[in-house]
């Protein structure tokens, strides 16, 4: 059994199965000797019953311990099978009922009016613009601009939880845009997806932050 356990699966059934046949064969087997090596009078068939019956006696613990032993690998198997299945199904549940969080990003100007939803990774930078800002977004194909009245600080603090960062005084990109950073003569800068949107500088005081996204 314990150089098949690992090609068959042993089941109730299968373990049933083999113990009766260890019990048999032995049970012929005492017989045998007791009927050919003693020579005992007696018939072949009046010695096997009181066989098996002493060697089920004598094997009865043995076999209980790995009943025990089976019954419990048994049960941890199917625990692992229904932690594994509540887990697929929590997750099915989550994503079926919650919404993708960065799916889309609302924007409301400097009183709280809805101005601008977009898809998240549609969105690609947002630029400071006096007391407004710019944002830049993919619409058909295209870059757009929407202008909003609101300050690059207030988006840098209620957007934290987005990968929004913050490499400009002017600027706060997508992190999911950006494709190189490099640095040249001009300093550190970041190219972007997008083949006509211009490279957006890192300044030194959030230089520290965005190189540190590019070694997580």
């Amino acid at each position: 059994m314990y150089l098949l356990k690992n090609k068959i699966k042993i089941t109730y059934l299968v373990y049933s199965i083999w113990i009766f046949g260890e019990i048999l064969i032995m049970s012929i087997l005492y017989t045998l000797v007791i009927k050919i090596g003693l020579k005992d009078v007696h018939d072949f068939f009046d010695l096997a019953p009181r066989a098996m019956f002493y060697i089920i006696l004598i094997l009865f613990l043995p076999y209980l311990v790995s009943w025990l032993y089976l019954s419990l690998q048994d049960k941890k198997s199917h625990l692992a099978r229904m932690t594994q299945m509540s887990k697929y199904i929590d997750e099915e549940n989550y994503f079926a009922i919650q919404p993708d969080k960065f799916n889309l990003i609302h924007f409301n100007d400097d009183k709280g009016t809805l101005r601008l939803s977009i898809k998240f990774n549609n969105l690609y930078y947002i630029e400071s613009f006096d007391n407004y800002v710019n944002i830049y977004y993919e619409n058909k194909g295209k870059i757009a601009r929407f202008l909003l009245r609101r300050s690059l600080k207030s988006i840098e603090d209620n957007y934290a939880d987005y990968p929004l960062v913050r490499c400009h005084r002017s600027y706060i990109v997508n992190v999911n845009k950006v494709k190189v950073l490099r640095k040249d003569k001009e300093g550190l800068l970041l190219d972007l997806d997008y083949l006509n949107l211009p490279d957006l500088p890192v300044s030194k005081t959030y230089a520290k932050q965005v190189i540190k996204l590019f070694y997580q």
